[in-house]
């Protein structure tokens, strides 16, 4: 989503709407969020002479992977948030080169962190233990650790000071 702000007049506020395509986006496999399956962003605009305020209104859904299954689970966002663009350095949150807004970025990083970093998928549990791998409490990790003992340390029990 691009905009830009030769076509605004400073002093008037507009509000427009658009849905955001982030189909072509790529997403490492081991990330939580698989695919952005959609976003509908509302942009209330309003620009003076040295800053430009945009209100964004933001919600969709992506595909998220589950913490437990690492099956996918479709997870529903809303994000609320002002921005201001200045070109004057330190005036405003983001600083504003040219004319044109690229909010792709933006709104990419807000869908980000709205999405849970701990997706669970109703009705998955907790597996218990595997091959290579046991889940443990902390209580019992920490019970555990006191148990292990590193032997590269060994030499320094036997070491007078």
């Amino acid at each position: 989503m691009k905009i830009d702000l030769r076509k605004y007049e400073l002093g008037k506020s507009y509000t427009f709407e658009e849905d955001v395509d982030f189909s072509s986006h790529e997403f490492s496999s081991s990330y939580r969020i698989r695919k952005i399956t959609s976003c509908h962003v509302n942009v209330t605009l309003l620009q003076y002479e040295y800053i430009t305020t945009l209100t964004l209104f933001i919600k969709g859904e992506v595909i998220g992977a589950c913490s437990y299954t690492n099956e996918d689970v479709v997870v529903p966002y809303k994000v609320k948030e002002i921005m201001t663009f200045s070109a004057e350095e330190g005036v405003g949150d983001y600083l504003l080169e040219d004319d044109l807004i690229d909010l792709d970025p933006y709104l990419f990083s807000l869908i980000d962190n709205a999405v849970p970093l701990n997706i669970v998928k109703k009705g998955a549990k907790l597996p218990s233990s595997g091959t290579g791998y046991e889940v443990l409490t902390e209580e019992e990790y920490l019970k555990k650790k006191k148990e292990v003992k590193d032997s590269r340390w060994d030499a320094l029990d036997n070491l007078d000071i």
